[in-house]
């Protein structure tokens, strides 16, 4: 009932609380399901809704029965030379001063988040897009980079003297003060060692220095020094203080595999940060407790900084390769989808033309190659874009980022692959059926044999891989009993064709062998870097991902090229595979962890 009051028991749960790690987690998964989603709408040729993509008015058209001539170059119009509208100014024009693209609103007007329209050359010319408002952040960027200073140590808690301490100040002093009495020979270091028990040189003074006959007690523990308790300097702080109350933990050192000029560190041994091995140039020092744990939060934030910063710089350089795989996918569709728009509009085929149209052959395979390339590069988008879901962001800012991509680039898949759609539409609306049917057979039989190109060549580097790193071949057999349905299918297409089966084998062999000969037209190319520190173990995990992502793409490809019930063994063998070799990295996965563990424990 509305309005009424619902009792709240004091004693009911609170909701859990909820980190920014929870929160990036969730929303991670929920762009990964949009992305799934994606994947399985361009699978399934799902139609795009035309009210997503409103069409610009054409009221400021000019009529084009009146213009004769076109309005830029003056060309006269004739039956090769067809009239364009601007979609900016709606002057009547020729296809070359038309083939300009231009994103622009409903009302025709620049706008940088509308949809790609034709436009001529001086509208393409025309200034930014000046409604609205826009500013340059450019300056206090800059600005608040410039007050950026270096972090300073702050200790929690401790005594007046501990929070007035530079630990960072402290520590360059006894490294440059050991540096400077011979840390970069190990005879001198060797007498340092010997030297400090008599007396205390100046660079191990801390900044507090207060010399040993200044106080009977310990500055810790406040108990009185004796036969049994000796006197001792912390040689941070400077303090004097009991050997119960400090221990030599600090060592000043020079990197064994540095250079013979690498500056000397300092680390708190037994703490993650410190040497496994003890250097071959090195000084122990003594330090106190307070002293040691501030140092020991300084050593693990810089390493868990380190680390974070590694890892940071990690998931940015990979979604740049993804961006940069993604923009280069992007620019030939923009290149390929106004080729194919012009052959389509130049296409003369009349309702009576017959059947097989032996003059118009090469017209029809130009048509078929640009519709397949077409397709191909729209499923390459949708795969690469897919592959993003493989990160795992875990900052807002990254998160940020991904999300900004992922939406960018699924704009441009829904708008490009709407105009695709379109034009085919317009193609099937303008030619007889028959012709139609001849372009789809040249379509199949080009998008097969590419399916069987790529299986065979993807399982010899599989082979090439596992021969040579010495694991499993399993991923080859998979791949190689896919092969074999692909085969069969192509043998069939072939006959139809008239073709020799023989011949086109010699053919296939030739060209793959060219791929593999190249590291460029190879589709599995592991990080020589990854290789040399983890083995066969990454080698192996990258090359069942790396096939899980091709095998996938040619299965999306044939789907996007061919109709529901043509070569189905082929299509259910590459989903048969997929499922596979996604088992397959789970399983790896599975390994690596419990490898890991084992060696920790």
């Amino acid at each position: 009932m509305a309005g009424s009051y619902v009792p709240v028991s004091p004693y009911s749960k609170k909701p859990p609380i909820r980190t920014p790690s929870m929160i990036i987690s969730s929303e991670w998964s929920e762009v990964q399901q949009n992305i799934g989603t994606l994947v399985s709408d361009h699978q399934n040729n799902r139609p795009i809704d035309a009210q997503d993509f409103p069409y610009v008015k054409k009221s400021h058209w000019t009529p084009s029965g009146e213009v004769t001539n076109c309005s830029c170059c003056r060309k006269k119009f004739g039956l090769t030379d067809r009239k364009h509208h601007c979609y900016r100014c709606g002057q009547v024009c020729c296809w070359k001063c038309t083939r300009y693209k231009r994103k622009l609103s409903i009302l025709a007007e620049p706008d940088p988040n509308g949809r790609s329209y034709q436009v001529c050359a001086s509208c393409f010319d025309e200034g930014p897009q000046t409604i609205g408002q826009t500013q340059d952040l450019t300056d206090l960027f800059f600005t608040l980079k410039g007050r950026k200073t270096s972090p300073k140590y702050k200790p929690k808690s401790g005594s007046r003297l501990h929070r007035k301490l530079d630990y960072h100040k402290e520590c360059r002093r006894l490294t440059e003060g050991f540096l400077a009495a011979g840390g970069s020979s190990w005879l001198k270091s060797a007498s340092l060692e010997i030297m400090k028990s008599f007396s205390l040189p100046d660079w191990q003074k801390g900044t507090f220095y207060l010399p040993k006959g200044a106080t009977d007690f310990c500055q810790l523990c406040e108990q009185k020094f004796g036969l049994l308790k000796q006197k001792h300097n912390c040689r941070v702080c400077g303090r004097v203080i009991c050997s119960t109350c400090s221990a030599e933990n600090l060592i000043l050192y020079v990197p064994d595999d540095g250079e013979q000029d690498s500056d000397p560190r300092w680390a708190i041994i037994k703490v993650k940060g410190c040497p496994e091995v003890e250097p071959n140039l090195c000084l122990y020092q003594r330090v106190c407790g307070s002293c040691q744990a501030g140092l020991e939060d300084i050593q693990l934030a810089e390493i868990t900084q380190a680390g974070a910063e590694e890892e940071q710089q990690d998931i940015f350089s990979s979604i740049k390769q993804v961006y940069e795989k993604i923009s280069a996918t992007q620019s030939k569709i923009d290149t390929q989808l106004p080729k194919y728009q012009e052959l389509i509009e130049g296409l003369e085929i009349s309702a009576g033309s017959p059947k097989y149209l032996p003059q118009a052959r090469s017209n029809m395979q130009m048509l078929a190659k640009a519709q397949a390339d077409l397709s191909d590069h729209l499923t390459r988008l949708v795969v690469e874009v897919a592959s993003l879901k493989r990160l795992h962001p875990s900052t807002a800012a990254q998160l940020k980022l991904l999300k900004g991509l992922l939406r960018a680039k699924y704009e441009f898949y829904q708008e490009n692959m709407f105009q695709f759609r379109d034009l085919r539409r317009r193609l099937e609306n303008m030619t007889p059926t028959e012709v139609l049917n001849e372009i789809q057979a040249i379509v199949d039989h080009q998008a097969i044999n590419s399916a069987y190109i790529s299986t065979k060549q993807l399982g010899l580097e599989a082979l090439l891989l596992a021969d040579k790193h010495e694991f499993s071949p399993r991923i080859a057999q998979v791949l190689a009993a896919v092969e074999g349905v692909v085969s069969e299918e192509l043998q069939l297409s072939i006959r139809e064709n008239r073709e020799d089966w023989e011949q086109h084998q010699l053919q296939v062999q030739e060209f793959v062998k060219r791929c593999l000969q190249g590291s460029s037209h190879r589709f599995v190319r592991p990080s020589r870097r990854l290789t040399a520190a983890h083995g066969t173990t990454y080698v192996s995990q990258f090359l069942s991902e790396r096939s899980e992502i091709v095998v996938t793409q040619i299965y999306l490809q044939l789907c996007a090229k061919c109709v529901d019930k043509k070569f189905r063994k082929t299509k259910e063998a590459l989903q048969a595979a997929q499922l596979q070799l996604v088992e397959n990295q789970e399983k790896g996965q599975k390994s690596t962890t419990v490898g890991t563990e084992s060696a920790t424990s």
